[in-house]
């Protein structure tokens, strides 16, 4: 069964090995936050056009992405266009929000966040507007596409993992409101 793969070491272990088609892991074993991992990430994404990422609308893709660290440095580098402050790294979390297009329905899921994470004894931050190039955007893609905004909150831990806790408890408590009221 591991014929061909590395020899055990640190948490790898070539037993564990088989097909995950669509899915690549990267990571720095040492926690470190670089560039090249980002790039790497990219390259994945595009490597995995064989597992059917695009739909009848070659234009649109299936939404695949990936998830890395919060990019502490961009935010607060100006870039961002952030007009509030930030905490230290690791006391606040980013949200990511698909909201409506609409206005009164946006600013109803903009409130459903802000009453979540004041519920769970978190302080909004503020909003950042996502940027879009709608025009890269397959047709498909675009007669749905909603409008990006981050979040951004303040817990009262000091503890990075409490505070991540507390973020995870209030991310499903929003998609459950959200839910409900769609439901409706």
């Amino acid at each position: 069964m591991t014929h061909g793969f590395p020899k055990p070491q640190g948490l790898y272990d070539p037993a564990f090995e088989h097909d995950s088609c669509g899915v690549g892991f990267l990571a720095n074993i040492d926690g470190s936050r670089t560039h090249q991992l980002i790039r790497q990430a990219i390259e994945v994404l595009i490597n995995l056009t064989h597992r059917g990422a695009t739909g009848s609308d070659p234009e649109t893709g299936d939404g695949a992405g990936f998830l890395f660290q919060t990019p502490d440095e961009f935010f607060r580098g100006g870039a961002a266009g952030l007009d509030f402050s930030l905490p230290p790294r690791g006391r606040y979390g980013v949200g990511m929000a698909f909201l409506p297009t609409q206005a009164f329905a946006r600013r109803e899921c903009m409130a459903i966040v802000e009453d979540e994470a004041r519920a769970k004894s978190c302080r909004l931050l503020g909003w950042r507007e996502v940027p879009i190039h709608r025009p890269a955007v397959g047709r498909t893609a675009q007669a749905n596409c909603p409008d990006v905004a981050q979040f951004f909150l303040a817990g009262p831990e000091e503890d990075e993992d409490a505070l991540e806790r507390r973020l995870y408890v209030i991310r499903r408590r929003i998609e459950k409101h959200v839910a409900l009221n769609q439901a409706s």
